[in-house]
């Protein structure tokens, strides 16, 4: 009995927290904005440990909607550097890596470079977060119910965000990063692909 008042009370625990953040964070986007972009999912923010994970030499296949509704593939920008950003609009270091990526885009489009976001959450919050972050690369939902699996398949197993996947022009996994991105070393691994 005493084993199950422990369980209890740190489930009772993990409810607390996720609900004072979602909370906070509601409340601050909403004081902010004026709009909520919030949802709770299982899915961690990093928000200062940065974690280079192995390469891999395979990239999964990928299809998602986008937020208009449109099937996506990753296919469509073969031949680019793509740039994958795994975020959740609730997330604020992912709001951080964002506002780089955009930066990106506009910086190295010409030269060949393709930023997908691959967004957790629902169609609604996903797209009010594109346009109040003025996102200038197109947005792919991942259903909350997926994310995990998905996560896991392209090399992130503790299921962090902000998460992000360089792939080649030849659709070869160059390079991985865990939480907020270092820009100048993301910068490194980035130029000589283009």
């Amino acid at each position: 009995m005493n084993s199950r008042r422990r369980v209890l009370f740190v489930g009772l625990q993990v409810v607390i927290v996720l609900c004072t953040t979602a909370y906070a964070s509601y409340q601050m986007q909403g004081q902010s904005s004026g709009e909520s972009i919030i949802a709770v999912e299982p899915i961690i923010e990093l928000q200062a440990e940065k974690v280079q994970l192995p390469v891999f030499q395979t990239v999964p296949k990928l299809t998602l909607n986008d937020l208009q509704g449109e099937s996506r593939s990753l296919q469509q920008w073969q031949g680019q550097v793509v740039v994958l950003n795994f975020w959740a609009s609730w997330c604020r270091p992912c709001q951080s890596n964002v506002q780089q990526l955009v930066r990106l885009q506009q910086q190295y489009a010409e030269q060949g470079l393709q930023v997908v976001g691959l967004g957790v959450g629902n169609q609604r919050d996903l797209k009010q977060a594109k346009r109040l972050l003025a996102m200038n690369y197109p947005v792919l939902v991942m259903n909350p119910a997926e994310s995990h699996r998905l996560l896991l398949e392209w090399g992130n197993g503790d299921n962090i965000v902000p998460y992000t996947v360089i792939i080649d022009r030849q659709g070869r996994f160059r390079y991985q990063q865990s939480g907020v991105m270092d820009l100048a070393e993301f910068d490194r691994q980035l130029r000589p692909l283009l």
